[in-house]
């Protein structure tokens, strides 16, 4: 095992991060055909800002991009890692809402950042 090696299965370790969580990769612009019915819905949603396909922005901030594994797509919204599947895609939709939601509660207002 080389040095850079242990030092990651070190922070990995200390961090409490499995291997499973390294191994994904961002999601290939032809893997995301099979979900194109969620991806168009998503970018109708307003404020939803598309810079490259499947990543979606708010007020600058990613809210949405997408990972694949071993053939299986993930959404990571936030912080939140969800499983694409039929049964999930309006959940997914739900938790892009509610974080930009999140988003919009936490940027300062106006008025405050004069005073």
């Amino acid at each position: 095992m080389n040095v850079k090696s242990r030092s990651l299965g070190i922070y990995k370790s200390i961090c409490g991060i499995s291997d499973y969580v390294f191994a994904m990769k961002h999601v290939q612009p032809k893997d995301l055909e099979s979900i194109s019915n969620l991806l168009q819905v998503i970018s109708h949603i307003k404020g939803i800002k598309v810079r490259q396909p499947g990543h979606f922005y708010y007020r600058g901030r990613n809210v949405l991009h997408f990972h694949e594994h071993m053939g299986v797509i993930y959404a990571d919204i936030g912080k939140m890692r969800i499983k694409v599947e039929d049964s999930t895609k309006e959940k997914i939709f739900n938790e892009v809402k509610r974080y930009m939601a999140e988003i919009e509660i936490a940027k300062p207002s106006r008025n405050s950042a004069r005073k």
